[in-house]
């Protein structure tokens, strides 16, 4: 099918569809990736961070 000509289909509102070739169709972001975090997650106490304020002070 020229361009032209599925053009005019789509703008006149006709089926396209079998224009189409949706055999090798992927969905971006839906695909399995891997994520490496580098950031280290740090917990603790509200009282070791009190400590730790007081100690800066000094």
């Amino acid at each position: 099918m020229k361009a032209k000509k599925f053009d005019s289909d789509f703008d006149d509102g006709k089926d396209i569809s079998h224009a189409l070739d949706v055999s090798n169709v992927r969905r971006p972001l839906q695909e399995q990736r891997r994520v490496i975090l580098s950031n280290q997650l740090r917990i603790t106490h509200p009282e070791v961070d009190e400590s730790e304020r007081l100690n800066a002070c000094l």
